[in-house]
């Protein structure tokens, strides 16, 4: 897993269900997974090569698999790492300890998944309504599917530096996987409400676009109010889908956009992506995925001549840092992470009004990277970003120093000006002996956030 592919794939869980240790899968329930998997392979039109195997878990062996997933991909502290970095940046609140996080999250909610190490689709409980269940088995079957012909593990971890360096290029990725896989679900589930001829297929396509259409429109504060309007209950046959996903409202903000993209605008990319040139369109996705998380919002960037992201370098950095700083993290934020960031800023009571999409868009590229120094004791994050105009730029700056002055209620301003090259920038003390300086110039913004000021004017 990727740092954004093990968060969603944790927060995908948890929205899923309860799990119950020592489930089991009775004789019916594999039955009916290769049942539902030959509608899913007709439905996407590809062919399994074997059936999936199909077995049972408890929920402290899924636990056990996680905590080995986290371990190989990142050794002792890489999400340490990475959640320091989001925190420095404004993507969270506060510094966070994933691997508790996660397993808070996921200690009584799990329903299933699909491995594709060991090729198996596993559940990890029965509690919930068939219809439910179904659902969840054509989801994970699609993935099984999409192993067998594109090699997940490769797909989504192939490149392990390069996804750990850019978790805004491995969530677009996972969009597509996830979003393919809702896409198809959904597919399947309305065409088995409908019947199994052709016309109802067709009609169930049909459907299935115009369902992900309205959820994608919906947005996740939208859907989060239908939950808790009891949206979906009990007596509705959701069984502990509702309370499950009303519990992300806990979690941090960042975390929970990625799970509503990877699904909702990932299957609305996915379905632009076929509605164009059909299946055979979103397989070649991946031979050449997206490549950003704005690809993914925005499906018409994917198009020839594709917007390509433009990240900016960082190299001179370390260079022009004197004395013992290291490198703690590196990545880049992406348009979806921006966007969730600014949001994480507002107030949560009010409805969103789109201001912080709105900023977002128009992201060209970014990158940050976080230093810190042993003795004497400091931390600096330089973060820097390039949008598709001037204007875009302007309003990324104006919606960042709204951000900074609710992060930051105390901050004091200590230097404004235009430095080299022309760059127009503000300086604050946000916090006692930690200084932090927005600039902008042309179509660049970039921040400086330092417990040594003296790095300011140096870099």
């Amino acid at each position: 897993m990727c740092a954004a592919g093990a968060v969603t794939a944790a927060l995908i869980a948890a929205a899923v269900g309860a799990g119950e240790r020592g489930a089991t899968v009775p004789e019916e329930s594999a039955r009916r997974a290769a049942e539902i998997g030959r509608d899913v392979a007709e439905i996407r039109a590809l062919a399994f090569d074997a059936p999936v195997s199909v077995k049972p878990q408890s929920r402290e062996d899924f636990l056990a698999y996680l905590e080995a997933q986290i371990a190989e991909q990142y050794g002792a502290d890489g999400l340490n790492a990475y959640m320091r970095g989001l925190a420095r940046v404004g993507a969270l609140r506060e510094q966070t300890d994933l691997r508790a996080l996660l397993r808070e999250m996921l200690s009584g909610q799990t329903a299933a998944y699909y491995d594709p190490k060991t090729r198996t689709y596993y559940l990890l409980t029965a509690e919930m309504p068939k219809s439910v269940l179904d659902g969840i088995a054509a989801h994970e079957l699609c993935h099984a599917l999409q192993d067998r012909h594109f090699d997940l593990r490769a797909f989504l971890e192939g490149d392990r530096a390069a996804m750990l360096a850019n978790a805004d290029m491995s969530q677009a990725r996972q969009s597509l996987v996830e979003g393919e896989a809702t896409l198809v679900m959904l597919t399947w589930m309305l065409r088995n409400q409908a019947g199994s001829g052709a016309a109802d297929a067709v009609a169930a396509e049909a459907m299935a676009t115009a369902a992900v259409a309205s959820h994608a429109a919906l947005g996740l504060d939208a859907l989060l109010d239908l939950v808790e309007e009891g949206g979906f209950t009990e007596q509705r046959g959701w069984g502990r889908l509702g309370p499950a996903l009303l519990d992300l409202k806990r979690y941090p903000r960042l975390l929970v956009e990625m799970l509503y993209s990877a699904y909702m605008q990932g299957a609305l990319m996915v379905d632009q992506v076929k509605a164009a040139g059909g299946w055979e369109a979103v397989s070649r996705l991946y031979a050449d995925p997206p490549q950003s998380t704005e690809q993914v919002l925005h499906p018409e960037k994917l198009r020839a001549p594709r917007d390509a992201p433009r990240l900016p370098a960082l190299d001179d950095v370390a260079g022009a840092l004197a004395g013992d700083w290291i490198l703690v993290e590196e990545d880049v934020l992406g348009e979806l992470g921006i966007r969730a960031m600014l949001r994480t800023w507002e107030d949560p009571e009010l409805p969103d009004s789109g201001a912080a999409a709105s900023a977002a868009a128009g992201w060209g590229g970014d990158r940050y990277a976080l230093f810190e120094r042993k003795a004497p004791e400091g931390e600096l994050l330089v973060w820097r970003t390039v949008w598709d105009s001037a204007r875009d730029a302007s309003e990324f700056a104006a919606a960042c120093r709204l951000m900074l002055a609710r992060r930051f209620p105390f901050a004091r301003t200590t230097a404004r000006g235009t430095g080299a090259g022309g760059a127009a920038f503000q300086t604050w003390e946000v916090t006692p002996g930690r200084f932090l300086r927005l600039g902008r110039r042309g179509d660049a913004v970039s921040v400086l956030d330092t417990t040594e000021a003296a790095l300011l004017d140096r870099l």
